[in-house]
């Protein structure tokens, strides 16, 4: 997967500086986005949920469909236990 570091501005809590959820490194908070890429579409799912706490599923197209799908049968298979959280963005997953 790639890793990309993004404007401090993004991840600013509300009272002003870090947002408390940030790890904390002797720079400061880090700041990382990681990005899932891959060889394959299973290499790809597999790298969005290794040591992942949540998956966070915004509106998008055929692709996210088979990823959240997969994912919601691997949780009501018991395979894997982290939530799974849907922005519906603009009434998209009403």
């Amino acid at each position: 997967h790639e890793m990309f570091v993004v404007d401090g501005s993004d991840w600013v809590a509300k009272e002003g500086g870090p947002h408390p959820d940030l790890e904390q490194t002797k720079d400061g908070p880090k700041r990382e986005l990681l990005i899932a890429g891959g060889d394959d579409l299973q290499e790809r799912k597999k790298l969005l949920v290794k040591n992942a706490d949540a998956i966070v599923v915004l509106p998008g197209g055929p692709g996210t469909w088979d990823e959240l799908w997969e994912m919601a049968c691997a949780r009501n298979l018991g395979m894997s236990p982290i939530p799974i959280v849907a922005v519906s963005v603009d009434g998209y997953y009403d």
